[in-house]
């Protein structure tokens, strides 16, 4: 395995998500039984996070990694319906307000004690020192996480006084709550030297087992096994785990939401591809690679065009930075770097190039033999399937045209302050399932319907935080020397923070550009991921990947 990749924990968290996708399914044809499996998986958590804090949010992050929108499980308590992601965020956030009120409380009333229990969290403190360039680093983006506070709470309150329906203003309102969770997951990550590692373990592991997931309901329904589709796709389709649709030509396309960590985690691991002379294992190497073509198969077969803007867009990004950046990260002179650009890098850069292109290659491979294994139901032409989904003007993408006007007549009403949570806007839809006018207060232009909501200058406070945290992750490992000698020494330091750091901006900034044609940063997906990069930042070490 990658040398970050602790394997114990790594197949105990594979196992556990086979295990939890099969209660599910089984939970979803016997009700009762799925009942209890939702309340076991809460006491579990409860029991782990009382004993240890950092249990519990491993398993919520794994949860959040491949639940989609948190209903694998959920309890129907009358006419709503509490999804399994709500009880663990309750768990956690209830735990964390425990023990860190013990911990105050005790700090008072026996200050010789204070420091006489580590297994209680000390009083967070978010102005500690991180990164690799000593004091220039602190994590001062306490005033930034406040003003999206107030923004948040100014949208809550704003959208009642707009009249704006209680119900709709409480489910908008609902996904922002999911940022209490920077106060537990930093408080952790600053105390404990292996949260980012494990982490990342979990996420290997979650997003390997959905491409797995991918790859049996594509070779399911492509192959039209009429015993398993309909309790296959309602199962899915009840779960909100994702959606199944048939795209032509024999294909299916199998979207799940939470294929966007696929596209994250090719990016987290993307820089290590002009540093793979650090894997001097050749089965590490192998290892790496076929995660690099799991990730992107996974994003190909998910037919998600916003997916496929943000990877090339990202991509060009991160060309840039490497022809751009890397004569001063080397710390050498402004002459001698274009010297060492063509002489050097033009070749590596040929290289991962090449590199790319085998792994890009490799996906598509993968997903016309999976279409195309006995019993093979119709003949396939990916390549036109592919060229007629990148170019058409479907059904979906029609409606998501079609709400451009509405939404922009809306803003304009209040294009500074916003309309508030629960803001409703009526379109005309071309959904098969609708056909017709529809009204709703959720969009898919992710930051239009920001602005509906937040404003102009609510935007700017929520872009302003994501700036701030990719300056960290990018910008800042450009802003110290490293000489010739300590590159050439393929110093720990150079792989810590270039690879893993840099990954992660990466990642965001696919994030971001996705958000465009898809809300992620208003919904757990987006908000826990954003989540993550900050506690990478409070960290005084990052792991070696």
């Amino acid at each position: 395995m990658l040398n970050i990749i602790n394997k114990n924990l790594f197949k105990l968290t594979f196992i556990f998500l086979v295990f939890v996708e099969l209660l599910s399914f089984f939970g979803w044809i016997l009700p009762e039984f799925g009942i209890v499996c939702f309340f076991v998986i809460l006491l579990l958590t409860l029991i782990l996070s009382l004993k240890k804090l950092e249990w519990g949010i491993y398993i919520l992050f794994a949860e959040l990694f491949i639940g989609s929108k948190g209903y694998l499980f959920s309890l129907e308590i009358g006419d709503v319906f509490v999804s399994i992601r709500i009880g663990l965020f309750l768990i956690i956030i209830s735990v964390w307000v425990y023990k860190f009120i013990k911990k105050y409380l005790q700090k008072i009333c026996h200050p010789e004690l204070s420091t006489c229990h580590p297994e209680l969290p000390p009083v967070p403190d978010w102005n500690s020192r991180a990164g690799v360039s000593g004091s220039r680093n602190k994590f001062r983006m306490t005033k930034e996480f406040i003003l999206l506070g107030a923004v948040i709470l100014w949208a809550f309150v704003w959208g009642l006084i707009q009249g704006n329906n209680f119900g709709n203003v409480f489910l908008d309102f609902n996904n922002w709550l999911y940022f209490l969770l920077i106060f537990p997951v930093l408080d952790v990550a600053k105390n404990s030297r292996n949260f980012i590692k494990n982490i990342l373990n979990i996420l290997i592991a979650c997003v390997i087992w959905i491409f797995i997931k991918s790859i049996i309901l594509l070779y399911i329904f492509s192959h039209q096994f009429v015993w398993a589709l309909p309790e296959v796709y309602k199962w899915v389709r009840d779960t909100l785990v994702g959606e199944i649709t048939f795209a032509g030509n024999g294909f299916w396309r199998v979207f799940i939401q939470s294929q966007i960590y696929s596209l994250l985690l090719f990016f987290i691991l993307l820089p290590k591809l002009k540093d793979s002379r650090f894997l001097k294992n050749n089965n590490l190497l192998i290892t790496y690679y076929l995660l690099l073509i799991t990730f992107l198969t996974t994003i190909l077969l998910s037919y998600a065009r916003s997916y496929w803007v943000a990877l090339a867009i990202t991509l060009l990004l991160y060309y840039w930075l490497l022809w751009a950046t890397i004569p001063q990260y080397c710390g050498m002179k402004a002459e001698l770097s274009i010297i060492l650009l063509l002489k050097i890098k033009f070749l590596k850069f040929i290289k991962l190039n090449i590199k790319i292109l085998l792994i890009t290659l490799t996906s598509f491979v993968i997903i016309f033999l999976v279409i195309n294994l006995p019993p093979k139901i119709e003949q396939g032409n990916l390549a036109n399937l592919l060229g007629r989904r990148a170019t058409e003007v479907e059904a979906a993408a029609s409606s998501r045209i079609n709400q451009l006007k509405p939404l922009l007549y809306a803003i304009a009403k209040h294009p500074l302050i916003g309309s508030g949570f629960g803001t409703e806007v009526t379109y005309k839809s071309d959904d098969p399932r609708i056909l017709g006018n529809y009204t709703t207060y959720a969009f898919e232009w992710g930051y239009l319907d920001l602005v509906l909501k937040f404003g102009l200058v609510g935007l700017g406070i929520y872009l302003y935080l994501i700036f701030k945290i990719l300056r960290r992750l990018i910008i800042s490992n450009f802003q110290f020397p490293i000489s010739k000698q300590i590159l050439n020494s393929k110093s720990q330091l150079l792989i810590t923070n270039y690879g893993l750091r840099i990954g992660f901006g990466l990642a965001l900034v696919a994030l971001l550009v996705v958000n465009i044609f898809s809300p992620y940063l208003n919904h757990p997906l987006g908000i826990g991921f954003v989540i993550l990069c900050s506690s990478i930042i409070i960290k005084e070490k990052t792991p070696k990947i």
